[in-house]
Protein backbone atom coordinates (compact mmCIF):
# COMPACT_ATOMS: atom_id res chain seq x y z
CA UNK A 1 0.00 0.00 0.00
CA UNK A 2 1.40 3.38 -0.99
CA UNK A 3 2.13 6.11 1.53
CA UNK A 4 0.02 9.16 2.17
CA UNK A 5 1.56 12.62 2.38
CA UNK A 6 -0.58 15.69 2.87
CA UNK A 7 0.48 18.99 4.40
CA UNK A 8 -2.65 20.62 5.91
CA UNK A 9 -3.31 24.11 4.55
CA UNK A 10 -4.59 26.89 6.85
CA UNK A 11 -4.57 24.32 9.66
CA UNK A 12 -3.84 26.86 12.43
CA UNK A 13 -6.54 29.21 11.19
CA UNK A 14 -9.09 26.41 10.94
CA UNK A 15 -8.19 25.07 14.38
CA UNK A 16 -8.53 28.54 15.91
CA UNK A 17 -11.96 28.96 14.29
CA UNK A 18 -13.16 25.63 15.72
CA UNK A 19 -11.92 26.20 19.29
CA UNK A 20 -12.72 26.17 22.15
CA UNK A 21 -13.72 22.51 22.19
CA UNK A 22 -13.61 20.23 25.20
CA UNK A 23 -16.35 17.65 24.72
CA UNK A 24 -18.63 16.09 22.16
CA UNK A 25 -17.81 14.66 18.74
CA UNK A 26 -15.87 16.62 16.11
CA UNK A 27 -16.19 15.47 12.48
CA UNK A 28 -13.22 15.80 10.17
CA UNK A 29 -14.93 14.95 6.89
CA UNK A 30 -11.69 14.80 4.90
CA UNK A 31 -9.30 13.39 7.45
CA UNK A 32 -6.53 12.76 4.90
CA UNK A 33 -3.29 11.91 6.65
CA UNK A 34 -4.67 13.13 9.97
CA UNK A 35 -2.48 16.23 10.26
CA UNK A 36 -5.25 18.73 10.99
CA UNK A 37 -7.12 16.23 13.19
CA UNK A 38 -4.06 15.62 15.34
CA UNK A 39 -3.40 19.34 15.75
CA UNK A 40 -7.00 19.93 16.79
CA UNK A 41 -6.95 17.08 19.31
CA UNK A 42 -3.72 18.39 20.83
CA UNK A 43 -5.33 21.78 21.52
CA UNK A 44 -8.84 20.64 22.44
CA UNK A 45 -10.05 19.44 25.82
CA UNK A 46 -9.49 15.86 26.87
CA UNK A 47 -13.13 14.85 26.48
CA UNK A 48 -13.38 15.71 22.78
CA UNK A 49 -13.79 12.75 20.47
CA UNK A 50 -13.00 12.72 16.75
CA UNK A 51 -14.77 11.07 13.83
CA UNK A 52 -12.59 11.04 10.72
CA UNK A 53 -14.02 10.26 7.28
CA UNK A 54 -12.22 9.69 3.99
CA UNK A 55 -12.92 7.69 0.83
CA UNK A 56 -9.21 7.00 0.22
CA UNK A 57 -8.14 3.80 2.04
CA UNK A 58 -4.52 5.03 2.12
CA UNK A 59 -5.65 8.14 3.99
CA UNK A 60 -7.47 6.08 6.61
CA UNK A 61 -4.36 4.00 7.22
CA UNK A 62 -2.13 7.09 7.51
CA UNK A 63 -4.57 8.89 9.81
CA UNK A 64 -4.75 5.93 12.17
CA UNK A 65 -0.99 6.17 12.68
CA UNK A 66 -1.03 9.95 13.06
CA UNK A 67 -3.78 9.80 15.67
CA UNK A 68 -2.31 6.88 17.63
CA UNK A 69 -1.58 9.07 20.71
CA UNK A 70 -5.33 9.59 21.06
CA UNK A 71 -6.26 5.91 21.04
CA UNK A 72 -9.80 5.45 22.32
CA UNK A 73 -10.84 8.99 21.41
CA UNK A 74 -11.10 8.70 17.62
CA UNK A 75 -12.97 6.64 15.06
CA UNK A 76 -12.03 6.45 11.38
CA UNK A 77 -14.55 5.35 8.78
CA UNK A 78 -14.05 4.98 5.05
CA UNK A 79 -17.06 6.97 3.91
CA UNK A 80 -17.63 10.24 2.07
CA UNK A 81 -18.43 13.41 3.97
CA UNK A 82 -21.53 13.61 1.75
CA UNK A 83 -22.84 10.64 3.74
CA UNK A 84 -22.56 12.52 7.03
CA UNK A 85 -26.21 12.03 8.04
CA UNK A 86 -26.01 8.28 7.55
CA UNK A 87 -22.66 8.02 9.36
CA UNK A 88 -23.79 10.02 12.40
CA UNK A 89 -26.88 7.83 12.64
CA UNK A 90 -24.64 4.77 12.45
CA UNK A 91 -22.46 5.94 15.35
CA UNK A 92 -25.47 7.05 17.40
CA UNK A 93 -24.85 10.82 17.41
CA UNK A 94 -27.50 13.45 16.67
CA UNK A 95 -25.33 16.56 16.64
CA UNK A 96 -21.62 17.22 16.24
CA UNK A 97 -19.58 19.71 18.24
CA UNK A 98 -17.90 20.89 15.05
CA UNK A 99 -17.09 19.91 11.48
CA UNK A 100 -14.28 20.56 9.02
CA UNK A 101 -13.58 19.88 5.36
CA UNK A 102 -10.31 20.35 3.47
CA UNK A 103 -11.29 19.94 -0.17
CA UNK A 104 -7.75 19.89 -1.53
CA UNK A 105 -6.03 17.06 -3.35
CA UNK A 106 -3.22 15.55 -1.31
CA UNK A 107 0.41 15.62 -2.45
CA UNK A 108 0.28 11.84 -2.41
CA UNK A 109 -2.65 11.73 -4.80
CA UNK A 110 -1.00 14.23 -7.14
CA UNK A 111 2.24 12.24 -7.20
CA UNK A 112 0.79 8.71 -7.26
CA UNK A 113 -0.20 6.55 -10.23
CA UNK A 114 -3.78 7.83 -10.21
CA UNK A 115 -3.91 10.29 -13.10
CA UNK A 116 -4.38 13.51 -11.12
CA UNK A 117 -1.33 15.37 -12.42
CA UNK A 118 -0.06 16.09 -15.93
CA UNK A 119 3.49 16.30 -14.60
CA UNK A 120 3.67 12.47 -14.35
CA UNK A 121 2.70 9.99 -17.04
CA UNK A 122 0.15 7.75 -15.34
CA UNK A 123 -3.08 5.98 -16.37
CA UNK A 124 -6.02 8.33 -16.89
CA UNK A 125 -7.86 7.29 -13.73
CA UNK A 126 -8.58 10.24 -11.35
CA UNK A 127 -10.72 8.24 -8.91
CA UNK A 128 -10.18 9.32 -5.30
CA UNK A 129 -12.13 6.24 -4.28
CA UNK A 130 -10.75 3.20 -6.12
CA UNK A 131 -14.14 1.51 -5.77
CA UNK A 132 -15.79 4.01 -8.12
CA UNK A 133 -16.72 2.39 -11.39
CA UNK A 134 -15.74 4.92 -14.06
CA UNK A 135 -12.28 6.37 -14.65
CA UNK A 136 -11.58 9.69 -16.36
CA UNK A 137 -10.63 7.89 -19.57
CA UNK A 138 -13.86 5.91 -19.53
CA UNK A 139 -15.85 9.06 -18.81
CA UNK A 140 -14.48 10.68 -21.98
CA UNK A 141 -15.45 7.53 -23.87
CA UNK A 142 -18.95 7.13 -22.47
CA UNK A 143 -20.16 10.75 -22.58
CA UNK A 144 -21.44 12.27 -25.80
CA UNK A 145 -19.45 15.17 -27.26
CA UNK A 146 -22.10 17.61 -26.05
CA UNK A 147 -22.13 16.12 -22.53
CA UNK A 148 -18.35 16.22 -22.37
CA UNK A 149 -18.34 19.84 -23.55
CA UNK A 150 -20.75 20.67 -20.72
CA UNK A 151 -18.41 19.03 -18.19
CA UNK A 152 -15.38 20.90 -19.52
CA UNK A 153 -17.17 24.23 -19.67
CA UNK A 154 -18.91 23.98 -16.30
CA UNK A 155 -16.17 22.41 -14.20
CA UNK A 156 -13.14 23.74 -16.06
CA UNK A 157 -14.61 27.19 -16.74
CA UNK A 158 -12.78 27.26 -20.06
CA UNK A 159 -13.35 28.61 -23.55
CA UNK A 160 -13.31 26.23 -26.49
CA UNK A 161 -14.95 23.43 -24.52
CA UNK A 162 -16.90 22.17 -27.54
CA UNK A 163 -13.84 21.97 -29.76
CA UNK A 164 -11.82 20.28 -27.04
CA UNK A 165 -14.57 17.76 -26.29
CA UNK A 166 -14.64 16.65 -29.92
CA UNK A 167 -10.87 16.29 -30.00
CA UNK A 168 -10.79 14.23 -26.80
CA UNK A 169 -13.54 11.94 -28.05
CA UNK A 170 -11.61 11.40 -31.29
CA UNK A 171 -8.34 10.71 -29.45
CA UNK A 172 -10.02 8.20 -27.15
CA UNK A 173 -11.68 6.42 -30.08
CA UNK A 174 -8.29 6.04 -31.79
CA UNK A 175 -6.65 4.70 -28.62
CA UNK A 176 -4.57 7.81 -28.10
CA UNK A 177 -6.05 8.88 -24.78
CA UNK A 178 -4.90 6.40 -22.16
CA UNK A 179 -2.51 8.41 -19.95
CA UNK A 180 -2.10 11.84 -18.42
CA UNK A 181 0.52 12.78 -20.99
CA UNK A 182 -1.91 11.76 -23.73
CA UNK A 183 -4.54 14.06 -22.25
CA UNK A 184 -2.17 17.01 -21.92
CA UNK A 185 -0.98 16.51 -25.49
CA UNK A 186 -4.55 16.28 -26.80
CA UNK A 187 -5.48 19.56 -25.08
CA UNK A 188 -2.48 21.37 -26.54
CA UNK A 189 -3.16 19.96 -30.02
CA UNK A 190 -6.83 20.94 -29.92
CA UNK A 191 -6.18 24.41 -28.47
CA UNK A 192 -2.67 25.31 -29.71
CA UNK A 193 -2.61 28.69 -28.01
CA UNK A 194 -3.55 27.26 -24.64
CA UNK A 195 -0.95 26.85 -21.96
CA UNK A 196 -0.70 24.81 -18.80
CA UNK A 197 -3.66 26.69 -17.33
CA UNK A 198 -6.03 25.13 -19.86
CA UNK A 199 -4.44 21.71 -19.37
CA UNK A 200 -4.90 22.09 -15.60
CA UNK A 201 -8.51 23.20 -16.11
CA UNK A 202 -9.19 20.10 -18.19
CA UNK A 203 -7.75 17.84 -15.49
CA UNK A 204 -9.81 19.68 -12.88
CA UNK A 205 -13.03 19.31 -14.88
CA UNK A 206 -12.62 15.58 -15.42
CA UNK A 207 -11.57 14.98 -11.80
CA UNK A 208 -14.62 16.86 -10.48
CA UNK A 209 -16.93 14.89 -12.77
CA UNK A 210 -15.40 11.49 -11.98
CA UNK A 211 -15.64 12.05 -8.22
CA UNK A 212 -18.96 14.02 -8.23
CA UNK A 213 -17.17 16.58 -6.07
CA UNK A 214 -19.63 19.46 -6.35
CA UNK A 215 -22.63 17.21 -5.80
CA UNK A 216 -20.97 15.82 -2.67
CA UNK A 217 -20.23 19.31 -1.36
CA UNK A 218 -23.77 20.51 -2.07
CA UNK A 219 -25.21 17.55 -0.16
CA UNK A 220 -22.94 18.21 2.82
CA UNK A 221 -23.89 21.90 2.86
CA UNK A 222 -27.58 20.95 2.81
CA UNK A 223 -27.33 18.33 5.57
CA UNK A 224 -24.57 19.45 7.95
CA UNK A 225 -26.02 22.66 9.50
CA UNK A 226 -28.95 20.87 11.13
CA UNK A 227 -26.54 18.32 12.65
CA UNK A 228 -24.30 20.99 14.22
CA UNK A 229 -24.62 21.69 17.94
CA UNK A 230 -25.14 25.24 19.21
CA UNK A 231 -21.76 27.04 19.43
CA UNK A 232 -20.34 24.52 16.96
CA UNK A 233 -18.40 25.58 13.86
CA UNK A 234 -18.35 24.30 10.30
CA UNK A 235 -15.07 25.21 8.64
CA UNK A 236 -14.40 24.53 4.96
CA UNK A 237 -11.20 25.05 2.98
CA UNK A 238 -11.77 25.21 -0.78
CA UNK A 239 -9.30 25.46 -3.64
CA UNK A 240 -11.18 26.73 -6.67
CA UNK A 241 -14.00 29.15 -7.40
CA UNK A 242 -16.67 26.51 -7.98
CA UNK A 243 -16.26 25.10 -4.47
CA UNK A 244 -15.85 28.49 -2.83
CA UNK A 245 -18.97 29.82 -4.52
CA UNK A 246 -21.08 26.95 -3.16
CA UNK A 247 -19.72 27.48 0.36
CA UNK A 248 -20.12 31.26 0.22
CA UNK A 249 -23.72 31.07 -0.96
CA UNK A 250 -24.70 28.41 1.57
CA UNK A 251 -23.15 30.27 4.51
CA UNK A 252 -24.79 33.51 3.40
CA UNK A 253 -28.22 31.84 3.36
CA UNK A 254 -27.64 30.30 6.79
CA UNK A 255 -26.53 33.56 8.38
CA UNK A 256 -29.59 35.37 7.05
CA UNK A 257 -32.00 33.63 9.47
CA UNK A 258 -30.07 34.54 12.63
CA UNK A 259 -29.32 31.00 13.76
CA UNK A 260 -25.80 31.07 12.32
CA UNK A 261 -23.05 33.69 12.14
CA UNK A 262 -20.31 33.82 9.54
CA UNK A 263 -16.79 33.88 10.94
CA UNK A 264 -15.59 36.31 8.29
CA UNK A 265 -17.27 37.92 5.31
CA UNK A 266 -14.15 37.45 3.20
CA UNK A 267 -12.32 34.12 3.10
CA UNK A 268 -9.14 33.62 5.10
CA UNK A 269 -6.09 33.12 2.87
CA UNK A 270 -2.68 31.62 3.55
CA UNK A 271 -0.04 33.90 5.04
CA UNK A 272 3.17 34.77 3.23
CA UNK A 273 5.02 32.51 5.65
CA UNK A 274 2.81 29.54 4.84
CA UNK A 275 3.10 30.19 1.11
CA UNK A 276 6.88 29.98 1.43
CA UNK A 277 6.53 26.55 3.04
CA UNK A 278 3.80 25.26 0.75
CA UNK A 279 3.11 26.89 -2.63
CA UNK A 280 -0.01 24.75 -3.05
CA UNK A 281 -1.66 26.90 -0.37
CA UNK A 282 -1.89 29.85 -2.76
CA UNK A 283 -5.44 29.05 -3.91
CA UNK A 284 -6.78 27.93 -0.53
CA UNK A 285 -9.73 29.81 0.99
CA UNK A 286 -11.15 29.19 4.44
CA UNK A 287 -14.72 30.08 5.31
CA UNK A 288 -16.41 29.14 8.56
CA UNK A 289 -19.75 29.58 10.24
CA UNK A 290 -20.90 29.17 13.86
CA UNK A 291 -24.31 28.07 15.06
CA UNK A 292 -25.55 30.54 17.66
CA UNK A 293 -29.12 29.34 18.26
Amino acid sequence: MRGFSHVPVLADELTTACLPLDSGLFVDGTVGGGGFARGLMEKAGGNLRLLGLDIDPHAIEAASKQLAPFEGRFTLIRRSYSELREVLTMVGVNQAAGMALDLGISSDQLDAQDGFSFHRNTPLDMRMNPDLGVTAGQLVEFLSANELATVLGRYGEMKGAGRLAGALKDSRKKGRLETTFDLARAVRDALPRSGNRTVAATFQALRIAVNTELENLAKFLADAPSMLAVEGVIGIISFHSLEDRLVKQAFRRLSADGDYEQGTRKPVMASAEELQRNSRASSAKLRWIRRVK
